[in-house]
């Protein structure tokens, strides 16, 4: 199919679910009554499954557009906005907003502010440190990016673990140390990565899976260490092992990766990657 008819066909399914996906619901609305503008079913229709639809689709759309810009100017098919740390230095400073106790900005919580902070800062450093007098290179980019990435989501566990740390128990303790050590991990697995060693991208690798297991378990336990409020620990642990499943494939299957620290001929060797 060529890039037109993809687009048309995206259009068009984009139209039909703009228009049938309102009238969905768990209950069926008064079409007469939304057709007069009467309340309950005309407010139901435009302030809850309207608004919801929309704002849904257009997100969608936004992402969509967005890994495709990355895709392209990264030169890999696997690329996503999480390729260069943005959305993962945005975490880093939400994480670290809360943890501080920031006050409320105006109507803004102080989370998105630390976010907006976070991916702007991340992003200057990524730009900053991969701009030649030639302009941004996707090779420079790339390894910019997988190398942030892995620095900031090991400060995010040593963050969220010197704050959520209330309790001076035995297993809290513990947990602690592990995350520390995870925490150095990451951040040895990140200036690896930017300085291409050997064996950086299995280090890497390694750090993914380690926070994994360490999100499990300590989401398993009762400790005060998690600091999770009931019934969303497991959602979380499942966001984390998710995040780390997605990277560690990331590194795995990218071609890009497998160029960039020389991985390509270590496969045609049938020598083990790391």
């Amino acid at each position: 199919m060529s890039p037109r008819a993809w687009l048309i066909s995206a259009v068009a399914v984009f139209v039909v679910a703009a228009v049938l996906l309102p009238f969905i619901g768990p209950s069926a609305l008064d079409l007469a009554a939304v057709a007069r503008r009467q309340d309950p079913d005309w407010s139901i229709f435009v302030q809850l499954r309207v608004s919801r639809t929309l704002l849904g689709l257009f997100a969608g759309a936004g992402l969509s557009l967005g890994g495709a810009l990355f895709q392209a100017m990264l030169r890999d098919s696997l690329a996503t906005p999480y390729t260069l740390g943005v959305s993962t230095g945005a975490s880093l400073g939400a994480v670290i907003a809360i943890s501080a106790g920031w006050s409320t900005t105006g109507s803004l919580p102080p989370s998105w502010i630390g976010a907006l902070a976070g991916g702007i800062l991340t992003l200057a450093l990524v730009v900053g440190v991969t701009t030649t007098r030639e302009g941004l290179a996707p090779y420079r980019l790339l390894l910019a990016g997988i190398a942030i990435n892995s620095v900031c989501s090991a400060l995010i566990l040593l963050v969220y673990s010197v704050s959520s740390l209330s309790s001076s128990s035995t297993l809290s303790l513990a947990f602690l140390v592990v995350r520390i050590a995870v925490t150095s991990i990451g951040v040895a697995a990140g200036i690896a990565l930017w300085l291409r060693r050997p064996g950086a991208v299995w280090l890497a690798k390694l750090a993914l899976v380690v926070v994994a297991v360490e999100t499990a378990v300590r989401m398993a336990s009762r400790t005060d260490l998690s600091g999770a409020p009931p019934g969303t620990r497991l959602p979380l642990a499942l966001a984390v092992i998710l995040h780390s499943t997605a990277w560690y494939l990331y590194l795995q299957l990218s071609r890009r990766v497998r160029t960039a620290y020389g991985l390509e001929s270590l496969a045609d060797q049938g020598e083990p990657h790391a």
